[in-house]
């Protein structure tokens, strides 16, 4: 079955394990998901099979839309909740947090996590880091679309946890412990880069303590398989998830693996996913950010061939030779991708 699958990661899967259940619902050992998700993290991987993974590398461009817990007052090495931590600062108050997140919107610079999946000078940034050795990491320009704040949990000078709304004096000054966000932003963007970075600016430090992705340009966490087998995503559940993750990490992650060996569940969703896998047709192929095309019936030979393509073999082509084309012959099989037309010729730019 080839096609479009989007899948709901749990967490304590890697992206990688978490595509066993897509090859075997699909039949298929040729796969590839459009952006990694940390281990600790869940939520949407947008899964091409078959002939289509080679529209991987088009997907990973489109803006993506988390929700995050952020935990104040402590950093870790890896920046998440299986790290180590390395920082202890004091807790930043209410009035130095929603100021400074005003910082954070539009382009800006970040330094991706030193464990990372990023290649320096031909390795892994995350294994130079557990040999030990001190690297710089390379700034990248990213971009901060958009930034809410969904839920915070506070301190009261006294130590007593409170909400704003439930703290009964209102004189005592307010420190935020948690912060539930939802994030929109562009290709490449690390949040847990950017829970340290809101945590220094406040004066303080910051580590992700959850993730969830929700949205891939226009694909949905809702309507991906295996949406109804994720947590409520809250600070409570949260600081549960840590607690969980922060005692012995190989034997968590274990337990978590094992659970596919559930074979009730797996069935279900491998039947979910084979319910909900979408074709690429010209009407997705729109909303991919394609320029759909139809290949004239008498042209198929000539394009299949590998042939010198011409304007005239198309029923019309994209109005600017910039744009990538989707083709599809004239029972709506996806053919391939090429580029648009310049004097006369269609540019082929990956054909299938």
């Amino acid at each position: 079955m080839t096609g479009i699958c989007l899948f709901a990661k749990q967490a304590g899967f890697t992206s990688f394990s978490s595509l066993y259940t897509i090859k075997r619902a699909l039949g298929t050992k040729k796969v590839g998901h459009t952006g990694t998700l940390d281990s600790f993290a869940d939520g949407l991987l947008v899964v091409l099979s078959d002939s289509l993974t080679r529209l991987v590398s088009c997907i990973t461009d489109f803006d993506k839309t988390y929700e995050a817990v952020i935990k104040f007052g402590t950093e870790t090495d890896t920046l998440e909740p299986t790290g180590n931590i390395v920082k202890r600062t004091k807790l930043p108050t209410d009035v130095e947090v929603f100021t400074n997140l005003l910082k954070f919107q539009g382009e800006m610079e970040q330094i991706p996590p030193l464990f990372s999946a990023l290649h320096i000078d031909g390795q892994r940034a995350s294994d130079i880091a557990r040999s030990g050795k001190n690297i710089e990491m390379p700034k990248r320009k990213i971009k901060i679309i958009d930034l809410k704040v969904l839920n915070v949990r506070m301190s009261c000078v006294d130590g007593v946890e409170s909400s704003c709304s439930k703290c009964d004096n209102i004189n005592c000054q307010k420190f935020i412990t948690h912060m539930h966000i939802r994030i929109k932003v562009s290709k490449g963007t690390y949040i847990r880069s950017l829970a340290r970075d809101i945590g220094q600016a406040c004066g303080s430090s910051a580590h992700l303590i959850a993730l969830r992705r929700i949205e891939v340009g226009p694909f949905k966490l809702k309507d991906a398989a295996g949406v109804d087998f994720l947590n409520e995503f809250s600070i409570d559940k949260a600081i549960e998830q840590e607690l969980i993750f922060s005692k012995d990490k190989n034997e968590v992650f274990n337990k978590i693996e094992n659970k596919r060996l559930e074979a009730e569940t797996e069935q279900i969703l491998q039947k979910e996913v084979r319910d909900k896998i979408k074709d690429f047709t010209p009407a997705l192929a729109k909303i991919c950010g394609f320029y759909p095309i139809q290949l004239k019936e008498e042209s198929e030979k000539a394009f299949f061939s590998g042939k010198p393509l011409y304007r005239d073999m198309f029923d019309k082509t994209a109005p600017s030779a910039k744009v990538s084309q989707a083709v599809f012959c004239k029972d709506g099989y996806f053919a391939g991708v090429t580029q648009g037309c310049k004097y006369g010729y269609v540019i082929p730019k990956s054909v299938k």
